[in-house]
Formats: structure tokens, sequence, C-alpha cells
């Protein structure tokens, strides 16, 4: 009898399978825990070729979490702090030194970046930010073509570490407008 999958992978919380009756897998919390009942070569072999394609190391399989995040925001909002990051990564400044050259807290520039905080850039910043990226005129700071849509809905979806705590990739992946 082939290895058969219940659901994908990288939707569920749970997944039980057995095969032939000699092997059980749980997965939770990131890990499969492999219990064998009755060990037997050719289920060893069946589990061998399954997780070649996947990191594994001994009977413990680590898998990737992904996570999707939905957001609203004013597409000029988005369009600015997308900017102001590339500018930012450009200078060679991190989060936390544009955020003090601003003159502010050094989590600010932190903080508007991530997707899961609702802080944004105010028209004050605007000053700030030219100043501290040495633009003598604001519109060099604003040079981005102008959103089309007023407000959108953002899809992201983001990769954690093994351990779940960490984000290792963020990456959006649709961008719709909301009317």
């Amino acid at each position: 009898m082939p290895y058969t999958k219940v659901q994908n992978f990288l939707d569920m919380e749970r997944f039980h399978d057995t095969l032939e009756g000699k092997l059980v897998v749980s997965i939770r919390d990131n890990i499969v825990l492999i219990c064998l009942c009755r060990l037997i070569i050719n289920s060893l072999k069946q589990i061998y070729k399954y997780f070649s394609t996947h990191q594994y190391i001994g009977v413990i399989f680590l898998r990737k979490m992904i996570k999707l995040y939905e957001y609203a925001t004013t597409h000029l909002d988005f369009a600015l702090i997308n900017h102001i990051k590339s500018l930012r990564l450009k200078k060679g400044f991190s989060q936390e030194k544009l955020s003090l050259k601003m003159g502010l807290t050094k989590s600010f520039v932190g903080n508007v970046e991530n997707i899961k905080e609702d802080h944004k850039y105010a028209t004050r910043h605007l000053t700030l930010l030219a100043k501290a990226f040495g633009f003598n005129n604001i519109s060099y700071l604003l040079n981005f073509p102008t959103p089309e849509y007023d407000k959108i809905k953002v899809t992201v979806q983001q990769t954690y570490n093994d351990a779940g705590t960490k984000v290792i990739k963020s990456e959006v992946v649709k961008i719709e407008p909301v009317e």
C-alpha cells in the first residue's frame, strides 16, 4: 500500500496516517513524532523516500511554519512605507539608525515597517525623513509613482524559523483594491 497524505502539510496542525498498520505519524508544534509499532525494512524504505525531500534529523522532522496575514491600509501609506524602506536599505541605515537620525525612539521605523503594527508615517515625519536622508527638498523623498488605489487589502506570507518564534522571510503575495 503506497504512502498517501490526507492533507497538505503546510496547512495543518495535526496529521495522522498509517502505513500498513506498522507506522503512526503525528505532527504537532512543527515536529513529526514517529512511533514505530513494528519495525519492517520496507516501511523504513518508504519513510526514507518520503522524508528525503524534507529537512529531517533522525526521526524528528522539522517543517517551516508559514502564516498568511491580511491587513487593510491605504495604497499611499503602503507605497510610502516601502519607498522609505528601499531608501533606508540603499543608504545602509538600520531601522534603529534611521529612527535615531529622525530624533524618535529607536523602535519607531521598525514599528512602521512591521505589518502587525498600526504605526504609519505622519505628515510631520516627512520633514524628519528628508533631513535624515540628507534631502534639501521633500519632493526627493516622495519620488515614487502615484498609488493606483485609495484603500487596499494586502496579503503577506511570513515564513518562520523551525521553532516558530522568528520571521525569517516576509513576502507580499497579493494586493487588491478595497471598494
